[in-house]
């Protein structure tokens, strides 16, 4: 009984006070978890902010700095919308991935979890997901300037017009079927690892095992400060970039 009259004393003087960030305000985000190969963590505080996103074994960690103006907007979304109050249920379920938010104000620290097991209670999914939406909202205000145009060029080793050829680099996806047989398209990227992977496969599909795949390759890209062009091209039956 104690403690929840601390903690009840606590949001209550931050309520009346939400112009003042607390010092001790910081929000994570985590993505991930179930079979999913790739996730994400988003850290905002008053110090320092950063998003460390990964795939497979391309890890990428960005760091930024997040404006007053902003953090008042995301303390007074967690007072407005109870955030502490949130209340989830478990079900037995497996391999299921999902967010969670944890936040620390006023000597309190809060978790809430829609992912594994632990579900949000539908009476208060709207809550979860304002919270949820601002932070995101947040993180991809402050990602956006760092992105920039990378240049995809394709040999002719490569983009063969008599295969079938198909390539991911992050969640940019490519398909000869649906784009054609272009000599380099310009994709959009954050700076750092991105995992790859690029194919190509015979047009004459058979049921082998193993027949129509031609060639292959996968792997990290990853994108410095300096790089305006990669050149994919294949030798044999293996797929590279530079």
């Amino acid at each position: 009984m104690i403690l929840s009259i601390m903690t009840i004393s606590i949001l209550t003087a931050g309520m009346a006070s939400a112009d003042n960030v607390p010092k001790d305000f910081r929000v994570k985000l985590y993505d991930g978890g179930g079979m999913v190969r790739q996730g994400a963590t988003y850290f905002i505080s008053k110090d320092s902010s950063f998003a460390e996103m990964w795939e497979g074994q391309a890890r990428t960690k960005l760091y930024f700095k997040t404006s007053m103006d902003d953090l008042k907007r995301l303390y007074n979304i967690f007072l407005q919308y109870d955030f502490h109050r949130i209340e989830t249920f478990e079900e037995m379920v497996y391999d299921r991935g999902g967010t969670t938010i944890t936040a620390t104000y006023g000597g309190e620290t809060f978790s809430k979890a829609d992912a594994g097991m632990t579900f949000i209670e539908e009476s208060w999914q709207d809550e979860f997901n304002m919270v949820e939406g601002e932070i995101r909202k947040i993180v991809s205000k402050s990602l956006e300037p760092m992105l920039k145009q990378v240049i995809i060029k394709f040999d002719g080793s490569f983009m063969d017009e008599d295969k079938i050829v198909n390539f991911n680099i992050g969640d940019y996806a490519y398909m000869s079927a649906r784009d054609g047989y272009n000599q380099s398209v310009i994709i959009t990227l954050l700076p750092g690892e991105h995992y790859a992977y690029f194919t190509m496969m015979n047009k004459e599909l058979t049921t082998e095992p193993g027949a129509n795949l031609f060639a292959q390759g996968q792997g990290i890209i990853t994108i410095g400060k300096d790089t305006g062009e990669i050149i994919i091209y294949r030798e044999g039956k293996e797929i590279f970039w530079k």
